[in-house]
């Protein structure tokens, strides 16, 4: 796995509970005063066990989880209020058009699990073994609008693969990826095309599966990323994230190359693995800060809102509540 916080996070996360415990306002970096409220807003620590407010399921949330196996964090979204937690080792996050979450566990159950909006107990799990028994490391994974089919990438440098599950359910079918030594985070067009990046000896590498495709191609960018980090499609483009210079590539795919066409600059992140791009906005947990900022999208620049007291938060999702 790539390198967690250092421990000076304890230091941090006691400050922020000492204010809190005053009432004193926490501030973000730029925008106005975000004051998390309600269970476990402090400092968002490992959940005991599962909890949601009733009112979730009819708000829209943000899902948050974190490097080292501590739970997945639940928010209003944009508001930032605490309204539940998972106990779940999560690390990647990804939503259906249903608003069901999905959450790839990578520890010591290779397993990926599948949330109602606002649900704490899973309805669905996955399982990530390999076709001789081996089992994987799931890192990162997205849902095809067009079919419904569950990606999840195996990130660990001996596997270098993507486990494809037809519909999100039963057993999955593995596709490699030569090129890639260390698969990191996925993402559908809405063509049903499978973009992936990852890393192969730390230089970075993007790969595409066509719809019912069955080898990965390799797509070569005219600009260097330093280090992998999320991937979404957007209108007509690859937002790729690089996870040291907290910028998103806006990523023009023709063929086998990729023009960047314009960049999103993530003002004050600081190791942004899995971002999410919701509407206008984008939101990116900040590992070594230890928060997750909201920015405009495309324009970046300094965050809207800056959530506070995570612990090496790793990805972030938006799971809109379902309009009756």
């Amino acid at each position: 796995m790539r390198s967690v916080s250092p421990n000076c996070y304890s230091l941090i996360l006691i400050a922020a509970a000492l204010l809190a415990g005053c009432g004193a306002p926490v501030s973000p970096v730029a925008g106005p005063v975000s004051m998390l409220q309600g269970r476990a807003a402090a400092t968002h620590a490992e959940p005991d066990e599962s909890w949601m407010l009733p009112e979730a399921k009819s708000e829209d949330l943000l899902y948050v989880s974190a490097f080292g196996y501590l739970g997945v964090h639940v928010l209003s979204y944009p508001q930032g209020r605490s309204v539940g937690a998972i106990q779940v080792d999560g690390l990647g996050l990804c939503v259906d058009h249903t608003g069901d979450v999905f959450v790839a566990v990578d520890g010591e159950g290779a397993e990926i699990v599948e949330y109602q909006h606002g649900g704490s107990a899973p309805i669905e799990t996955l399982y990530d073994d390999g076709p001789y028994g081996e089992q994987y490391s799931p890192h990162g994974c997205a849902v095809d609008p067009k079919t419904g089919n569950l990606a999840v990438t195996n990130g660990d440098t001996t596997q270098n693969n993507v486990a494809l599950y037809k519909g999100a359910k039963g057993e999955p079918q593995f596709y490699s990826i030569p090129f890639i030594g260390q698969a990191w985070s996925c993402g559908y067009d809405n063509r049903g095309n499978l973009y992936v990046d990852g890393e192969y000896y730390g230089e970075f590498k993007l790969a595409e599966l066509p719809f019912h495709g069955t080898k990965f191609k390799q797509i070569r960018l005219d600009e260097t990323i330093e280090q992998s980090g999320g991937v979404q499609w957007q209108h007509n483009y690859l937002a790729v994230g690089d996870l040291l210079t907290g910028t998103i590539y806006h990523v023009l795919i023709k063929g086998p190359r990729g023009a960047v066409i314009g960049t999103t600059d993530l003002s004050g992140s600081d190791v942004v693995w899995q971002f999410w791009i919701q509407g206008n906005n984008v939101v990116g947990p900040s590992e070594y800060a230890g928060d997750v900022g909201i920015w405009k999208y495309p324009a970046g620049g300094n965050a809207v809102k800056t959530l506070y007291g995570f612990a090496n938060p790793a990805a972030a999702t938006v799971s809109l509540a379902r309009r009756h």
